[in-house]
């Protein structure tokens, strides 16, 4: 109804829900919040701000920043990091993958063979469950898409060893780490090398050579194209389309304004308004 509420200007009953659901405890009611958040980040910015006031007091509440909390309530839907759960009824069981791009695939534990669709004699109240799990999964691959945009555009860093706590372990996140690409900066922010993990779990950069990432110093971002030079663009350009990934949001194809020398010594630069 918040969307409902919104569209037709009964924009403080959608702030007084948004502070319901902040009252409601565990991180699911969270991480509805974090995605309203960034859905109305741009429109209806009153509600977008009433959810994200709620998510900073509860952030305060953890003694963690904002950021820090938008990591932790991550949903994982049951899955485990090998992007597998299992559904269990009386009789008989089913294991669903969850793929690279967010679509399920069935196992079969008797015989192994994987399917595209549930079996037949899969019961209709594991069915219902299964509908219920794919219409969070959409809403929560959207709010987790602009956050992590959101994320590239302020250049948000994480230590290397958290982000492989988060990017090689949750299964949600183990996607988006296999669609984008990622660099290791060092303390002075200057890049040392560019990876994506590639569902298997390797890491690799466009030539497909091995990035070791245990014991790394210094912190990971999402790649940004200001930092590629244009042959380091190109090959990874050349890396996606062969290996037809799709980022999840323009990454290295998206517009970019860069400095004119001659604007050094100004304060302020309009040139790039509305540029990411």
């Amino acid at each position: 109804p918040i969307q409902e509420w919104a569209d037709n200007s009964r924009h403080k009953l959608a702030e007084w829900a948004a502070q319901a659901i902040a009252l409601i405890p565990g991180d699911e009611a969270l991480t509805i919040l974090d995605g309203l958040a960034n859905r109305y980040r741009r429109k209806f910015k009153n509600i977008g701000r009433a959810c994200r006031d709620a998510l900073e007091t509860a952030a305060a509440d953890r003694g963690v920043s904002l950021d820090d909390l938008a990591d932790l309530i991550v949903p994982d839907f049951g899955f485990d990091a090998g992007r597998q759960r299992t559904f269990s009824w009386d009789g008989g069981e089913l294991i669903a993958v969850m793929g690279p791009d967010f679509k399920l695939s069935w196992i079969n534990p008797e015989t192994g063979k994987e399917t595209k669709s549930m079996p037949a004699r899969t019961p209709d109240e594991v069915r219902a469950e299964v509908k219920a799990l794919n219409k969070l999964l959409r809403e929560s691959i959207k709010g987790q898409t602009a956050r992590l945009e959101l994320c590239l555009v302020r250049q948000r860093r994480w230590a290397v060893a958290r982000w492989q706590e988060l990017f090689e372990v949750n299964p949600l996140l183990q996607s988006f780490a296999a669609r984008l690409g990622w660099g290791i900066y060092d303390d002075a922010g200057v890049l040392q090398a560019s990876f994506r993990r590639y569902p298997n779990g390797i890491a690799a950069d466009a030539a497909g050579e091995m990035v070791e990432l245990d014991g790394s110093p210094g912190q990971v971002r999402i790649i940004h194209p200001l930092d590629l030079g244009d042959e380091a663009l190109a090959a990874w350009r050349e890396h996606l389309g062969r290996m037809m990934v799709k980022p999840p949001f323009p990454q290295l194809d998206r517009p970019v304004a860069r400095l004119d020398p001659q604007h050094g010594n100004r304060k302020e630069i309009r040139a790039a308004d509305g540029v990411g």
